[in-house]
């Protein structure tokens, strides 16, 4: 009798899921289909969305289908791989739905903030006008998006930190001028722009070419003990522009939050103390020297407002004696 001949089967190897989700702009189809059971390729059919698929390659020796295809229009790609013989018939079956890609995100109009200084316009009294510029801009993803003029001529000295979307530039010693700064940022969703103004002016009480005179304003004693841990230090410096020109450390860490008042030439900065002794260096620069100024504040430690008081007004405050006897109390006898 005749052999028995085994029914084919079919197996697709590649991809190895039936349906395949592609997004994108080149859609590319690849399967692998092993085929046994069959005798020469007319055994085999590949159907492509319902119609003869003729455009496969058939490895006789591996036995297997192998199509390809790509750059595919977007939709649904249905492939049925079959075969047929007088032993039997099987077929296996593989989608590939292929989609655009999404849209890009719409941009977001420009906005710029500007951290420092927290005013437009900023007007600086003395031979030392420091200009130091930071803002935020939001929206922007590369930095062509952004241009700075300076008194209507491109201004290219400044940083860019794309993490922190900071802008920030630094000008120290500026003659006595105006400086406008223009700050503009555009996408494809609009421009915004702001404007910082810095006015230098020569120093009225620097026509000698001083450096800069510090004096003790509040306290106005060193060394110098506070009964509570937060204040307001507060220096007369002279000859200075503003509080770009001082540097404040307590405890030797530099502080900020120093404010400068031209007109009074106080510098006025608020501090925490620590317990015990307080060190405190103020330096001051301009362009003809710097001057520093060291002080202590000591912070007094477990001492009631009570206490303080009496410690104004001259009181002596005895301390209790140990084990002294107790007063006795009772009736007083009069004789008689």
């Amino acid at each position: 009798p005749p052999p028995v001949q085994t029914p084919p089967t079919v197996t697709i190897i590649s991809p190895n899921q039936s349906i395949v989700n592609y997004q994108g702009n080149n859609c590319t189809i690849n399967i692998v289909a092993k085929v046994t059971g069959v005798t020469n390729q007319s055994e085999i059919s590949v159907l492509y969305n319902g119609n003869p698929f003729p455009n496969y390659t058939w490895n006789a020796n591996a036995g297997q289908v192998t199509i390809t295809m790509q750059n595919v229009n977007s939709g649904a790609h249905v492939f049925v791989i079959s075969a047929q013989t007088t032993a039997g018939s099987a077929s296996q079956s593989v989608t590939f739905n292929c989609s655009p890609p999404p849209p890009p995100p719409q941009a977001c109009q420009p906005v710029i903030t500007v951290i420092s200084p927290n005013q437009s316009t900023v007007t600086y009294q003395g031979n030392n006008c420091n200009l130091n510029v930071v803002a935020k801009i939001t929206c922007i993803t590369d930095p062509g998006q952004i241009s700075v003029k300076w008194n209507g001529n491109p201004f290219t000295a400044y940083t860019w930190n794309p993490s922190s979307q900071h802008i920030h530039w630094n000008m120290q010693h500026v003659s006595p001028s105006n400086n406008v700064f223009v700050i503009t940022a555009t996408n494809s969703a609009g421009t915004a722009s702001v404007t910082q103004t810095f006015i230098c002016n020569s120093s009225p009480n620097n026509t000698t070419n001083q450096k800069p005179a510090i004096t003790l304003v509040t306290p106005a004693t060193d060394p110098y003990t506070s009964t509570v841990n937060t204040m307001t230090v507060v220096l007369k410096i002279e000859f200075i522009s503003g509080a770009g020109d001082v540097q404040f450390k307590l405890n030797n860490q530099i502080q900020s939050g120093g404010t400068y008042n031209a007109s009074t030439m106080q510098y006025s900065i608020p501090v925490t103390l620590n317990s015990g002794n307080n060190s405190i260096q103020v330096k001051a620069s301009n362009g003809q020297g710097q001057t520093t100024k060291n002080m202590t504040i000591t912070l007094g430690g477990g001492k009631t407002n009570e206490n303080n008081k009496n410690e104004e007004k001259g009181g002596d405050k005895k301390p209790p004696v140990p084990n002294a006897p107790k007063p006795k109390t009772g009736t007083i006898k009069k004789d008689g």
